[in-house]
């Protein structure tokens, strides 16, 4: 009797003290689930907006750089009216285009060259691969490294 009493005080426990953790987790999972609804969303949108409105530079077409160019311009006039983030453009261009920019920097244009405008693919393949060294993996924090007080 005193054994199965202590059992299940242990199995009371231990079930009080992991159910905040498994709420803890479902409720992250939920939060991650609306995030990727809501990037899917922006995508689909961006999509819309491209087919209603389309920039001066139509996405997955070619463009000479010309001497008054700036990143920030062809990033607006290619993707300036969808709800992707215009750094990201920014960098999507630079990426895909070395030898469009001196040295890979998106401020040194080089005036001539041409440069490919990213499409919504390319935009979509960036964000969800973690190639190229432009992501870390996720490292669980049990592993990372941990220097003594």
């Amino acid at each position: 009797m005193k054994v199965a009493s202590i059992t299940a005080l242990s199995l009371l426990i231990i079930s009080l003290g992991t159910t905040p953790l498994v709420q803890a987790e479902t409720a992250r999972e939920a939060e991650h689930q609306q995030a990727l609804r809501v990037l899917m969303g922006d995508f689909e949108q961006t999509q819309r907006a491209l087919k209603n409105k389309p920039g001066n530079l139509k996405p997955g077409s070619k463009y000479v750089l010309q001497a008054d160019d700036t990143l920030s311009q062809l990033a607006m006039h290619s993707y300036g009216n969808t709800p992707l983030n215009m750094e990201i453009v920014e960098k999507i261009i630079v990426d895909k285009n070395p030898n469009g920019f001196f040295r890979g920097n998106g401020n040194y244009i080089l005036v001539g060259e041409t440069i490919i405008i990213p499409s919504v693919d390319d935009i979509r393949n960036y964000v969800f691969s973690y190639s190229n060294g432009n992501k870390f993996d996720h490292i669980p924090q049990e592993k990372w490294i941990r220097y003594p007080n």
